[in-house]
């Protein structure tokens, strides 16, 4: 069984994420994805409210690629000297652009 260090580890990589904003019912939300991990992803009405449950799924998925004897998939590594890729978007369901990407 992992450890709770182990965990912690991989959850604190710079993974990079894909953030959406929707809006459906009148409602605004935003749809944070993990890049580097297929089908991880959540929703949430702020983006703080999304990268704290985005994290929880992370460490999630850490726990059971780590229980199966998994490999875990690494980060993207961004070269250069910004830290961040950002595509800015105001997206509705019936307009398809470009999401945000944070590396």
């Amino acid at each position: 069984m992992a450890t709770k260090k182990e965990i912690n580890h991989y959850v604190n990589l710079n993974w990079s994420y894909t953030i959406e904003q929707e809006t459906g019912k009148g409602k605004h939300f935003y749809i944070i994805r993990v890049n580097e991990l297929p089908g991880i992803c959540t929703d949430a009405k702020t983006i703080e409210e999304g990268m704290k449950n985005i994290l929880e799924a992370i460490e999630a998925t850490i726990i059971l690629y780590l229980e199966n004897g998994k490999p875990i998939p690494e980060p993207i590594k961004k070269e250069g000297s910004g830290q961040h890729c950002v595509q800015d978007n105001k997206r509705t369901s019936s307009d398809l652009e470009n999401p945000i990407t944070i590396f």
